[in-house]
């Protein structure tokens, strides 16, 4: 019976420091504007931060950002961004006003331009 249980308790420790997350640590030269929205990385080195109306983009992962949009500053606010690969993606953009809709725009050039999609308006609740 002992063995049995020096057995499991070798199993549970094992699995569990084998598996363990590390530590979370702020990257120091993150755009540090205010509340970050949403995060997407399209591979090891290319990622997408929205914080407000303003969107970043890393190509070293994330050791540098580079603003390259601004959506809809006087309202809306970027709430989710999410690309298809690493030219073709998508932002949600929430109104600050919760009687307006928010809107859906479309990057094919990775995210340095966005296109208003027509017809896609986010309800929003509160």
């Amino acid at each position: 019976m002992r063995s049995v249980f020096l057995l499991l308790a070798s199993f549970i420790f094992n699995f569990s420091s084998g598996y363990s997350q590390g530590s979370w640590a702020a990257i120091p030269n993150a755009p540090s504007n205010g509340r970050y929205d949403d995060m997407y990385f399209i591979n090891d080195s290319v990622g997408f931060v929205s914080q407000d109306s303003e969107i970043y983009r890393t190509t070293d992962k994330g050791t540098t950002w580079t603003q390259i949009s601004t959506l809809d500053s006087n309202i809306y606010y970027v709430r989710s961004i999410e690309f298809v690969n690493d030219t073709i993606g998508f932002a949600g953009l929430l109104s600050n006003a919760l009687s307006l809709p928010g809107n859906t725009y479309k990057t094919i050039d990775g995210g340095f331009s966005w296109s208003l999609l027509q017809n896609m308006q986010i309800n929003n609740y509160d």
